[in-house]
């Protein structure tokens, strides 16, 4: 498990100082899990459009256990903040090793398939994935299958 960096309690704390004195530029996101300080990331951005996209990108809990926190730091001093509570009810998981065990199946078939027959039932596969969670990454998967095809 990743541990947490200090410095980023002070890299917050410079951009908010550095906002209300009008030296700062840039844009930048951060994400906690759980309340957990310091934030585990922190992203800049060069302009508004790429920060807000940036923003809107964070639907849902994550990897979080109970809420997912995630924070717009403007350049005027604005801070947006959401807060991303988990669906205890059931929602779609995003489950590493589901996505490793379809590789390594897919493997074991990829000589009794023809290439093509192979290629297809992969971005069949990929295309499902891809739907079901946006923080599935279908070029990586793609690479990991040897498959060099863009969806």
């Amino acid at each position: 498990m990743t541990s947490l960096k200090p410095n980023h309690s002070d890299m917050i704390n410079d951009y908010i100082k550095n906002a209300k004195d009008g030296k700062v530029g840039h844009y930048m996101i951060t994400v906690s899990r759980d309340g957990e300080s310091p934030v585990r990331s922190i992203i800049s951005f060069d302009n508004v459009e790429q920060a807000v996209e940036g923003y809107e990108i964070y639907q849902d809990a994550g990897f979080a256990k109970e809420y997912l926190t995630v924070s717009l730091y403007q350049p005027s001093g604005m801070i947006t903040t959401k807060v991303l509570k988990r669906n205890h009810a059931g929602d779609p998981s995003f489950v590493r090793q589901n996505y490793i065990d379809t590789v390594e199946a897919l493997h074991l078939v990829k000589d009794k398939l023809n290439k093509e027959d192979y290629e297809n039932l992969c971005i069949k596969i990929v295309t499902s994935f891809a739907k079901d969670n946006w923080r599935f990454n279908p070029d990586r998967f793609l690479k990991q299958l040897e498959i060099e095809r863009d969806i």
